[in-house]
């Protein structure tokens, strides 16, 4: 955006700058496998994307609770730490209601600290817009009122 290439953004942070919108917080939460037995190891195995930024919050959250943690996996693809996750040698954290079927959210009774509640956020250009009826920020808006 900086650069003038894009117009909006959209992100989701655990950390966001001044200029944007917050237009919702969702909790993470740790998923597995069905059953999981990953999330009793020790060291806490992890699979990440190799850019996701829940990472760092999540290893720093783990440290805090006197937990020890390793990135076993990291992969570019979103479908990869699924395919692993799903075979139970690791847990991931991700968005709630944003695990796919073949995964589900781990219930461990207050065994691992909640990984955080991260902001989906929209940022715009203020000016260069081209004009349109509206904000181009109100179908959005309106996709995650409705959620």
């Amino acid at each position: 955006m900086a650069l003038g290439d894009c117009d909006l953004i959209l992100t989701t942070e655990s950390e966001v700058g001044p200029s944007c919108e917050v237009l919702r917080e969702v909790p993470l939460r740790w998923v597995g496998a069905p059953g999981s037995a990953a999330w009793r190891q020790r060291p806490l195995r992890l699979a990440y994307c190799r850019h996701c930024t829940f990472r760092r919050g999540d290893i720093a959250t783990l440290e805090a609770a006197d937990i020890s943690g390793e990135v076993a996996v990291e992969s570019g693809s979103d479908r990869t730490i699924e395919g692993t996750v799903s075979a139970d040698p690791v847990i991931a954290s991700m968005q709630e209601g944003a695990e796919p079927r073949h995964l589900e959210c781990i219930a461990t009774g207050g065994a691992l600290p909640d990984p955080g509640e991260p902001k989906i956020a929209i940022y715009g250009r203020a000016a260069g817009l081209p004009p349109v009826a509206g904000s181009p920020r109100d179908p959005i808006r309106e996709g995650y009122r409705g959620l």
